[in-house]
């Protein structure tokens, strides 16, 4: 395959290697470095060390103006139906108040604090 699947292969993986830390490396952040791989922005950098805690994280998203993540990513991304997803793509799985970013690979794949979790296709799931 050509293009950005390898570089976003190797950044997943590296990332899913890494100790789970919120704020520094959930699975926020790193959907975060996944669009900034994609798109040329900042928002690891800008988000970064904002919390430290699950609610401290809710409430940095809440100071931006947004309830959820699915929000937050409407805001930043153009919305693509599940069907349509592509190796990269984020999509948040779950309800609102537990939901995951997570990026898809061919499955959907999260980063939770007890290691790597591959998601089933929901009808709760919003990709971007």
């Amino acid at each position: 395959m050509q293009g950005l699947y390898t570089p976003i292969y190797d950044l997943v993986e590296n990332e899913l290697a890494l100790p789970y830390k919120e704020g520094k490396s959930d699975c926020f952040t790193m959907t975060c470095k996944v669009v900034d791989l994609q798109s040329n922005t900042d928002y690891y950098d800008t988000y970064k060390n904002r919390y430290s805690t699950l609610q401290g994280g809710i409430r940095a998203l809440r100071k931006e103006g947004f309830d959820t993540l699915t929000d937050f990513w409407a805001d930043k991304l153009e919305k693509i139906s599940t069907a349509n997803m592509r190796f990269g793509d984020i999509v948040i799985a779950g309800n609102v108040g537990e939901e995951d970013c997570c990026v898809y690979m061919g499955k959907i794949v999260a980063k939770r604090p007890e290691g790597k979790k591959n998601l089933q296709h929901k009808p709760n799931y919003s990709s971007f």
